[in-house]
């Protein structure tokens, strides 16, 4: 495969992206990025701004939703930022994970003072997630080299995990979201489908700001509700 892509590659070309890789190990992402010297967008923009689409929808399924205590797992001050951006409005307790923040603390302090005056809220900086992980209702990770122990999860939990790490796959009962697909305007092209993955949509598109169609989880694209459901059918409740 390595070999076919770069018989085809040239200096124009900085992307790739190949379906059917969707949902495998990173390593194999990892080889193919070093010997191609190509790099598989992230689509972090698109699945970032659809956070807050879809937590609120999920309000439709778990009214108390909005009392559940969030963390965010993000090395990145600017992501971090965003996306506290968009919740901070409908969410009231969100903490970050401090232990892999950036090792130069006044960064962070920083942050944590940037959002409390432009937003009014405080942030908690969680330092050791071995117990306190229990007490999260909503999980946000960016990050693909983190450790959790996911016995101490809620099972009730709902993680969205976009680091491509796929290391809450083998959670049972939580609902877990790992991607978004978009009801793509390339319909018309017999090339690339309508439902597009939200890596390959948000390099093909100009703007990022569309809502989700399905979920990616656990190797599956489902609705939302039927992601819900599974969870529902797993756990007895929500």
């Amino acid at each position: 495969m390595i070999d076919n892509i770069n018989k085809i590659k040239n200096d124009n070309h900085k992307y790739i992206f190949l379906e059917e890789l969707i949902g495998n190990s990173l390593d194999i992402e990892d080889e193919i990025e070093r010997k191609t010297g190509l790099c598989f967008p992230d689509g972090k923009v698109l699945k970032i701004y659809n956070i807050k689409i879809i937590l609120e929808k999920m309000l439709e399924f778990r009214k108390n939703l909005r009392e559940e205590e969030i963390l965010i797992i993000c090395k990145d001050e600017n992501l971090t930022y965003e996306i506290i951006r968009l919740l901070h409005e409908s969410f009231s307790f969100i903490s970050i994970l401090e232990k892999i923040r950036l090792e130069n603390i006044k960064c962070e302090d920083l942050i944590c003072e940037n959002i409390l005056k432009d937003m009014g809220l405080s942030i908690f900086r969680q330092k050791d997630l071995s117990k306190s992980i229990k007490k999260y209702g909503i999980i946000i990770n960016m990050e693909k080299d983190i450790y959790i122990d996911k016995n101490n999860i809620k099972k009730e939990a709902i993680i969205l995990d976009y680091s491509n790490g796929h290391i809450f796959r083998h959670t049972k009962n939580n609902v877990l979201i790992e991607d978004i697909t978009i009801n793509s305007r390339y319909k018309e092209n017999s090339l690339i489908f309508g439902e597009l993955i939200s890596s390959l949509h948000e390099k093909l598109n100009e703007s990022s700001r569309e809502s989700f169609h399905r979920i990616y989880s656990r190797g599956k694209l489902k609705t939302l509700e039927e992601l819900i459901n599974r969870a529902n059918s797993l756990k007895g409740s929500i």
